[in-house]
């Protein structure tokens, strides 16, 4: 994954928070369909993080196949971790971090 300590805004979806890109290995179609899901979580399930990752989960391996990883974060954070190329995303929404994530199959 690309660390790019960008903590720059990505932009907004309408009406949303804006959306901090901190690190991010996919594509930006992936990457946009990720943040409508996470919304529509978020949007049921309001602070519950638990829920959240759960249902987000969920979505991820429905939509995009098995083995997706999904952590909440609030604050510092160190991670390193082994994922499928083309398959990482980590952003700030609000008070969140959120870090995606697809493991290889083998």
């Amino acid at each position: 994954m690309e660390d790019q300590n960008k903590d720059e805004p990505i932009g907004t979806i309408e009406g949303q928070q804006e959306l901090l890109q901190i690190a991010e290995d996919m594509e930006p179609d992936k990457q946009k369909a990720i943040f409508e899901l996470v919304q529509q979580v978020e949007d049921v399930h309001g602070a519950n993080d638990r829920d959240i990752v759960r249902s987000l989960k969920t979505k991820l391996d429905d939509k995009y196949g098995r083995l997706w990883h999904i952590f909440i974060v609030k604050g510092q954070f160190h991670a390193f971790y082994s994922y499928e190329g083309g398959n990482s995303f980590c952003f700030k929404k609000g008070p969140r971090i959120y870090i995606i994530y697809k493991t290889p199959k083998e």
